[in-house]
């Protein structure tokens, strides 16, 4: 029993941290988003008066940052939500590997899919190289 209970911790310990990293996204997004819209009435915010009215150029280059950064975000929260729903014991350590300093966002998704999916036996005595060269 304290092997499954070691397993179980494990596994939620790995749900924390993905958890944790979700939750990070959503502030930062929040947080970019509310600069200039009101998150309750989703209505733009208005100038500040006596604030100068900015160019049209740098409000649309302000927007592409925005909107770039929130696809990164996307992208990093759909990679995260795959990887939380594949996660289990045979997996787990690929998993930890992978989160270590945010590591999953240099692998393409179905790339770490294939990872998560191998046989524990197939990959236990395998470096981390190795396995990614055999999901690719």
């Amino acid at each position: 029993m304290p092997h499954i209970r070691a397993q179980s911790e494990l596994i939620e310990h790995i749900l924390g941290v993905i958890d944790t990293r979700l939750q990070l996204i959503d502030f930062k997004t929040k947080q970019m988003m509310s600069s200039f819209i009101d998150l309750e009435t989703m209505q733009p915010k208005p100038h500040r008066f006596g604030m100068k009215i900015p160019s049209m150029e740098s409000v649309v280059a302000n927007n592409e940052k925005v909107l770039q950064q929130i696809e990164i975000y996307s992208k990093t929260v759909k990679v995260l939500l795959t990887i939380r729903a594949k996660v289990n014991v045979q997996n787990a350590f690929i998993v930890l590997y992978i989160l270590e300093d945010n590591k999953f966002l240099n692998f393409k998704e179905d790339v770490i899919v294939r990872m998560l999916a191998m046989n524990f036996n197939e990959i236990k005595d395998k470096k981390f190289e190795e396995i990614y060269a055999m999901a690719c």
